[in-house]
């Protein structure tokens, strides 16, 4: 908190803002589930996740892959027997279907997927790809990250193998697509989303990568990478040579431009094609906590838009916990949620959502430390802006000047 003379007018979101995005989020809540009762409803299973459960409990012995025809495919990465994630690629493959698009589905699987949800796989639209597990140096993770799915998150790489294909879109399995996104295969590859709330790029734009680093700086942190492409959505161009350089590279303990991250792969790759990214507009990959992060009244960036035009929505992304298949098998936890329920358990894991609507005073502060200076919260427990002369900005024009 700054005493009171220091700080300017209130800056929050307007209520109308606010009940904006509260829509949103509940109608991209019950979108997910549309589709899944959808999908449910064509495969003829009343509980589709009780059977996509029972069907992952049988150890595939041996599985054959199928060929594929079309220039370009939509992609998903499969690992393990996580009944969570094949329900989610079901839900993913059963919108694209949806969306008309005329490109092929093509999951990756290692070879202990379960046979039966391979099955499920096939009847939501996926081609299957049998790859190999991709293990990857520690000095890649964060120490977190070792513990969980992330461990092999870097079998994803193995989507540069696809040579059949000219171009690739690797999606994550927790997507949902509002509408026909095959003009993603227009663009050139590598593209992706620049990471931030306002990366100031257009559509397609090139992506400075040096803006991923920071660079030893006297009141900055030491040099790391804090920033990104968001792996969520991925156009790439399969090579074979490339994925070989990419091994060599993330198998090597010693090798020297390794970076820990919460984030591995994603990290990676932003690191290897660092010159070349193309940026994918916010729209194609759309996570559920941006819509809260539009309501910071300086920091909204090119999120906000969807405010007024959330039909604009091309690809919803549930990157946060929890999921939303979790309400399906997760019965005795979820069971007797109602919609309004849910949708508030969804929410609640948003710092947005607990600082703009709950109005939560950590969650506030938090949000006012996002703001590099320029807001933070009055005693009157409201976000308020920092008159100039005491904003970060202000010392460190000051401090430029007097060099």
């Amino acid at each position: 908190r700054r005493s009171s003379d220091l700080l300017g007018e209130v800056a929050e979101p307007p209520e109308e803002a606010i009940q904006a995005a509260e829509g949103i989020t509940a109608r991209s809540v019950e979108l997910w589930d549309s589709a899944y009762r959808e999908l449910a409803a064509e495969l003829g299973e009343r509980d589709l996740a009780r059977a996509v459960r029972e069907a992952t409990s049988r150890h595939v012995d041996d599985m054959a892959c199928d060929d594929a025809a079309k220039t370009c495919a939509f992609v998903v990465a499969l690992w393990g027997a996580s009944v969570e994630y094949v329900l989610g690629a079901m839900v993913l493959g059963h919108s694209l279907v949806a969306s008309g698009t005329t490109h092929d589905l093509v999951a990756m699987v290692t070879d202990d997927v379960p046979k039966g949800a391979l099955e499920f796989l096939k009847k939501s639209g996926w081609k299957l790809h049998r790859v190999e597990y991709v293990d990857a140096a520690a000095q890649l993770f964060a120490e977190h990250c070792l513990k969980m799915r992330f461990a092999d998150v870097f079998t994803k790489l193995r989507v540069l193998e696809l040579e059949q294909y000219s171009k690739v879109v690797l999606l994550d399995a927790d997507l949902l697509v509002q509408c026909n996104i095959d003009d993603l295969f227009d663009l050139p590859a590598p593209a992706a989303m620049a990471r931030g709330p306002w990366s100031g790029y257009a559509h397609g734009d090139r992506i400075d990568g040096r803006f991923f680093f920071t660079g030893q700086r006297d009141g900055v942190k030491s040099w790391g990478q804090t920033s990104g492409i968001n792996a969520g959505v991925m156009l790439l161009k399969p090579d074979l040579e490339k994925l070989r350089h990419q091994l060599a590279e993330v198998r090597d303990p010693l090798h020297p431009e390794h970076v820990r991250g919460a984030g591995p792969e994603q990290d990676y790759l932003s690191r290897f094609y660092a010159g070349e990214w193309r940026h994918i507009d916010v729209a194609y990959n759309f996570q559920l906590h941006q819509m809260y992060f539009a309501l910071n009244p300086l920091c909204g960036g090119d999120r906000e838009r969807f405010l007024h035009t959330p039909g604009a929505i091309k690809v919803l992304h549930y990157s946060a916990e929890p999921k939303p298949w979790a309400r399906h098998l997760d019965k005795e936890k979820y069971g007797r949620f109602t919609e309004e329920d849910w949708c508030t358990e969804i929410k609640s894991q948003f710092s947005g959502f607990t600082a703009w609507v709950q109005r939560d005073a950590a969650a506030l502060g938090y949000e006012a430390g996002a703001s590099s200076g320029r807001l933070a919260v009055g005693p009157d427990g409201r976000l308020r802006r920092v008159l100039w002369e005491d904003s970060s900005e202000a010392k460190l024009g000051e401090a430029a000047a007097g060099e």
